[in-house]
């Protein structure tokens, strides 16, 4: 068991808009990520992630944080001042404390291979975590240091404060936070 909880990244499109964007834009503080696509929408991620449902399968996105992504992603393109948010959406993604993934053997089954919690970075990691997860089991173990990645690390974690109070909503932060949570988890 893990103190994994999940979390639901908010995503918005524009209408289309001239092409003016041929790659990712990213505020520095990482609250906004746009991008454009060839049709001329532009795409919209950005913080804070709000709660989600994984047993109803849920991930509402408040309409209050529409407004405020929108003037966000303006900052880091000026052009969509007066752009229209068409389309909302989120997904459920797995998040744990220290926002790191789990990577390597289990601890209590034996030929058990975790890769899991990789908070949305799965397709940016994949072809590195499927080239190590092989190399661990063709050889048995990884060439690369993967220890920080240890399911048991648990034991002695340190939530990443400053990451899940900047990214997640204030609920969310706190609950990840709670030695409580971590508790239940380790049990």
């Amino acid at each position: 068991t893990t103190p994994m909880f999940e979390a639901a990244p908010p995503n918005f499109v524009t209408e289309p808009l001239p092409y003016f964007l041929d790659t990712i834009l990213q505020a520095v503080n990482g609250s906004v990520f746009v991008r454009q696509v060839e049709r001329g929408n532009v795409v919209v991620c950005f913080y804070p992630r709000g709660p989600a449902d994984r047993m109803q399968t849920r991930a509402p996105v408040s309409p209050e944080k529409i407004p405020i992504a929108l003037a966000h992603a303006a900052r880091v393109a000026p052009m969509l001042k007066s752009a229209q948010a068409i389309r909302v959406w989120s997904g459920i993604e797995g998040y744990l404390p220290d926002m790191l993934p789990v990577m390597g053997w289990s601890r209590t089954q034996k030929n058990l291979l975790h890769a899991f919690g990789f908070c949305g970075h799965g397709f940016q990691l994949s072809p590195g975590v499927g080239y190590t997860l092989a190399e661990m089991l063709d050889e048995g173990s990884a060439r690369i240091p993967i220890d920080a990645f240890a399911i048991d690390r648990f034991e002695k974690l340190q939530p990443d404060e400053e990451r899940l109070t900047g990214e997640f909503d204030a609920a969310l932060a706190s609950a990840a936070m709670r030695p409580g949570n971590l508790e239940a988890a380790r049990r």
